[in-house]
């Protein structure tokens, strides 16, 4: 229903949302542009106007010596001479032509500037409040079209803000030199305004719905497009293995075919009518010459209106179908504008200045109280659970794929809410809060080592010191920490020692290195809280229970759950937990 709702929904009540997400600043640019656009619009029809006394000297050389009203104001001037008066004219003309060249140029460099700031602002805005999000929001969807959406449609985005710019432009140039052409001659104005009116009605009629349609379309195929080179790129060791380049390029192919035919599509329905105006314009300026032969007695005087007319056309045209192509390209956009729009208005969770956040002072216990977990399923996954950990405990949580352990310890790091019971951090309930300042207050006393480590294309000193500043990485907490997890020597024997990068994922170490990397980040924090989540299972035994041991003696109050399918990996723990079904056995 939602979807329907979206599909129906106008263009022009989406494109006035925009002005309520504007920031202070912006919608004050955006008034200033108004006011160039105002102002450029008048100096083309000044510049159109400058023609008619150039036109009308050259038609007839004695009309500025036998008109007694041009002749007041040159000799209030002081001017005499009629080459000064019509050297006088053609600088006037020059002048007011460069000058509207100027204002125009200023206001493409305006437009541009304040759509691409604009455009900004909603994909930096748009990526944040993703940031934001429970970690139960994020794995309910798919990060394909979070990329997507931050990425290309934001592009999209600029190019709407510029097109509805510059249409404002046109819009304002085109109304005031159809106002100029009503003082000219009313009912030639009124002709060309039907005409033009009639064309593109009966246009803008037709390709509507199919330009909204093209856009809906590739936006979807841009998503498509996006997740084959994800699955491609992210699995590429398989693809070597299995020779299935074949079929990821063709998935690439496919998808980016049809992106650049509906772009197409649309470009030419855009442009389309361009040629059809140009063809009735050229009928238009032969017809004019009988019109004003029969409404001018003096052939002096038909030369300077034609040519007013024509100047007019040649500016007025131009700007008509400028209006028409921008309405049609944003029409083919407002799709992109849409899903950028929905990742702004999404409700922040954690939004939290650090100065604000009450502190949690955890001195004796992690209590579990009759939790129970659902998913969208409506299953089960936790049932009953009842636990408490104390302070300082290494607890090792043990049972097989899908028995619910992960998400036990996403309950514990606060990172999915309980569908129901009590979680308690010594005697604080960290959900009494509505502005979740205990969570987040309790999520920052965690660090974890997962199972798939992250590790960003960087040098080892950023990647241990992970989302740090560089200039605030505290270098001697980080060899302390690679210490401990034993990968320094790894470190000091590369080139650049810390400052080595390790490729993109961390490509250049081996497993058991990438996880020695994530167990250094982790200790970095300095948490009170350390999770591992089958963070050893790529190390051999040796250097297992030397890395567990290493990080039991790091920080004697330091609480340790560790997940781990070997036996082994859990001998030093002080107890063991076995989850089967959701519930503790």
């Amino acid at each position: 229903m939602k979807n329907k709702l979206l599909n129906q929904e106008k263009t022009s009540s989406l494109l006035f949302s925009i002005w309520f997400k504007l920031k202070r600043e912006r919608k004050l640019q955006f008034f200033i542009s108004i006011l160039l656009m105002i102002l450029t619009g008048l100096s083309e029809v000044l510049s159109i106007a400058s023609v008619f006394p150039v036109l009308l000297v050259l038609s007839d050389p004695k009309y500025l010596e036998n008109n007694k009203k041009v002749q007041f104001i040159f000799n209030f001037l002081n001017i005499q001479s009629s080459n000064d008066i019509f050297k006088l004219i053609i600088i006037g003309f020059i002048f007011t032509v460069l000058f509207s060249a100027f204002l125009r140029l200023l206001n493409l460099w305006m437009c541009t500037k304040l759509s691409a700031s604009i455009g900004s602002d909603f994909s930096c805005e748009a990526y944040e409040k993703t940031l934001y999000q429970s970690y139960r929001r994020h794995i309910e969807r798919n990060s394909s079209e979070i990329i997507s959406v931050c990425t290309v449609e934001s592009g999209q985005v600029v190019a709407i803000i510029e097109l509805l710019l510059k249409l404002s432009l046109s819009l304002f140039t085109a109304l005031l030199i159809l106002f100029s052409l009503l003082l000219v001659n009313w009912k030639l104005a009124i002709s060309v305004i039907t005409l033009l009116t009639i064309i593109y009605s009966v246009l803008s009629f037709k390709v509507k719905k199919q330009l909204k349609l093209n856009g809906k379309n590739v936006v979807k195929n841009n998503l498509s497009q996006l997740k084959s080179i994800n699955e491609g790129l992210g699995s590429i060791r398989e693809v070597l293995l299995n020779n299935s380049q074949k079929f990821y390029s063709n998935l690439f192919r496919k998808t980016d075919r049809k992106i650049k035919n509906l772009s197409a599509n649309s470009r030419f329905l855009s442009d389309a009518p361009k040629f059809v105006i140009e063809a009735i314009a050229l009928i238009i300026l032969i017809t004019i010459p009988l019109y004003l032969k029969n409404n001018f007695n003096s052939f002096n005087l038909i030369l300077p209106s034609l040519g007013i007319v024509v100047f007019s056309l040649q500016k007025l045209l131009p700007a008509i179908q400028n209006i028409y192509a921008s309405w049609a390209n944003i029409q083919t956009k407002s799709p992109s504008l849409r899903k950028i729009i929905d990742l702004i208005e999404q409700e922040i969770e954690f939004d939290i200045k650090d100065m604000k956040i009450p502190k949690i002072n955890f001195k004796n216990s992690i209590i579990l109280k009759n939790i129970d977990f659902k998913y969208k399923n409506n299953i089960n996954v936790l049932k009953d659970i009842n636990l408490t950990i104390k302070k300082g405990e290494v607890i090792g949580i043990k049972g097989v794929t899908g028995s619910g352990k992960t998400t036990l310890i996403n309950i514990i790091m606060g990172l999915l809410k309980p569908s129901g019971g009590s979680f308690y951090i010594d005697n604080l309930d960290i959900y009494s809060l509505k502005s979740n300042y205990h969570l987040y207050s309790w999520m920052k006393k965690i660090a974890l080592v997962p199972q798939d480590i992250f590790l960003t294309d960087s040098s080892f000193m950023e990647n241990i010191a992970f989302g740090v500043p560089i200039n605030n990485v505290d270098i001697d907490l980080v060899k302390e920490c690679a210490h401990i997890a034993l990968i320094d020597d790894v470190i000091k024997s590369s080139i650049n020692g810390y400052r080595t990068l390790i490729g993109e994922k961390g490509i250049r170490l081996s497993g058991g290195q990438r996880q020695r990397i994530a167990i250094a980040r982790a200790l970095y924090k300095n948490a009170e809280l350390l999770v591992l989540d089958e963070a050893t299972s790529a190390l051999d035994m040796g250097t297992e229970k030397l890395i567990v041991k290493s990080i039991n003696s790091f920080k004697r109050n330091i609480t340790t759950i560790m997940i781990a399918h070997r036996l082994s990996t859990l001998e030093s723990c002080d107890r063991i937990i076995t989850i089967q079904d959701g519930e503790i056995i």
